[in-house]
């Protein structure tokens, strides 16, 4: 008899095989079972489906944003340069000497290294050089300025009264979306038209404004998102280089790029 009951379970346990029973060898639904593990992705059309109700409809929660961040000018997507200007051959077409951000005669601060070199000639001065540029950026996410150069000499510490005195500095003037100018280099940083601004010092101080320490004699890539700044431009009017402050000074850049991208 034993042997009888054995053989008419194996024929059983053939027949239910046979039939395609495989609910006891699939370990999803196996509840002693180990869950089963995939690397693989879910298809575009699994992941729209996930965002669906029963009846097919699209659910209405959003979905979550990245939030934003600040980039480099390699990590844009479609980047468009509004500005790309090397100066080892001096000052390039399109741009023009300024004193206090308007047309005005150097006397004789800008000459030619291997980049634009804005030396001190005595005293407490500031010159530079700009392009206008009108360019509106409002519909892209990204705004990267990039200036490489290097502070050679310095005899004044920090960037000097609210960061406005440095051997090297960058500016940007632009309109918010509100319609606001910001065109100024006053004493009070924080009023509501300032300029974007830094100065780049090879002697740094604590708190310093718009200061930005480098080594001194080494050339450095410096780069800010311009969309951090709050209100964020809308349109760029204008870009320059400086050098400003007490003798003796010495300051070059070598390239300077402004890019707008996502």
């Amino acid at each position: 008899m034993p042997v009888r009951i054995a053989g008419i379970g194996l024929v059983l346990l053939l027949v239910t095989v046979a039939c395609g029973d495989s609910t006891a060898a699939d370990p999803a639904l196996d509840p002693g079972g180990a869950a089963p593990t995939s690397t693989t992705q879910p298809s575009t059309a699994s992941a729209a489906a996930a965002d669906t109700d029963q009846t097919g409809d699209a659910t209405d929660e959003p979905h979550a944003e990245e939030p934003w961040s600040p980039k480099t000018i390699g990590e844009l997507i479609d980047p468009v340069l509004v500005v790309d200007a090397d100066f080892a051959a001096g000052i390039p077409e399109g741009w023009y000497p300024e004193i206090w951000m308007k047309p005005g005669d150097d006397q004789g601060e800008i000459t030619v290294g291997q980049g634009v070199r804005f030396t001190g000639r005595g005293g407490s001065t500031r010159s530079g050089i700009m392009t206008d540029v009108r360019f509106d950026v409002e519909d892209h996410t990204h705004l990267v300025l990039s200036a490489r150069g290097v502070v050679m000499e310095q005899g004044l510490a920090g960037t000097g009264w609210h960061g406005r005195e440095a051997p090297l500095a960058v500016l940007v003037t632009y309109v918010d979306a509100d319609g606001t100018e910001h065109v100024s280099l006053g004493e009070d940083p924080t009023i509501p038209t300032a300029m974007f601004f830094r100065g780049f010092t090879a002697l740094p101080e604590p708190e310093m404004i718009n200061g930005v320490e480098v080594t001194r004699g080494e050339a450095f890539t410096h780069q800010f998102d311009l969309m951090a700044l709050d209100p964020a431009p809308a349109t760029i009017l204008a870009v320059g280089v400086e050098g400003a402050g007490w003798d003796p000074r010495v300051g070059e850049i070598y390239e300077l790029s402004l890019a707008a991208g996502w």
